[in-house]
């Protein structure tokens, strides 16, 4: 299945075998860059290890590393990849995966991180499409800017889940709301951002 959202990228819902389902990831923008460089942007599947649970990657995944990169776009503030997609294939709802977006920069002689955001990967699986934006912080802890983040997953990974935790969708999370800017406003991700809210932070 596919979806064509208002960017003319393809969200692929991917499909769900017996054991894993894919969620598609688009990397679609970024903005609030301090100053124009050659940027591109890195997401990778992470797992917070407690040195309780037991799950580790290689259990819980098909890859024990997953990664979606853009392409680099040259001497901008304002980043619009075209090539940013990745299907991710996920196993479980179990909690401690999560999704980390780093912001890079591209140098003659290697990279340098702008910015880096993360959030927690349940909470994508409440609703079949998803479009946020994410505030990156530098090293300093900085505020970096936002990465426009989309994802798609198939209708039945999204009844499972909702039968899973009945009613106790909302959580705490990482990524803040429009349109106030990156970290105004923070909110229930398992909600839909409305259409008005999609175009992006004002210029």
């Amino acid at each position: 299945m596919e979806r064509t959202n208002s960017l003319g990228s393809e969200l692929s819902t991917g499909s769900r075998g017996q054991d894993t389902f894919s969620m598609s990831v688009v990397l679609s923008e970024a903005a609030g860059l301090e100053k124009s460089c050659d940027v591109y942007c890195v997401c990778t599947l992470r797992y917070a290890e407690t040195g309780k649970d037991p799950a580790t990657p290689r259990a819980m995944f098909a890859k024990t590393t997953q990664t979606c990169k853009t392409e680099t776009i040259k001497k901008t503030d304002r980043p619009k990849w075209r090539k940013g997609k990745a299907d991710f294939l996920i196993r479980d709802f179990s909690p401690g995966f999560y999704l980390e977006l780093n912001l890079m920069s591209q140098k003659l002689l290697g990279s340098s991180l702008l910015g880096r955001g993360q959030v927690d990967l349940l909470e994508f699986f409440g609703q079949p499409y998803t479009d946020r934006w994410l505030p990156v912080r530098s090293k300093t802890n900085a505020d970096a800017g936002s990465i426009r983040i989309l994802t798609a997953i198939d209708t039945e990974v999204v009844r499972a889940f909702q039968a899973r935790f009945k009613g106790s969708l909302a959580t705490t999370s990482t990524i803040d709301s429009w349109p106030g800017g990156p970290g105004s406003v923070a909110r229930d991700n398992l909600q839909p951002l409305s259409p008005a809210h999609r175009d992006g932070p004002p210029a």
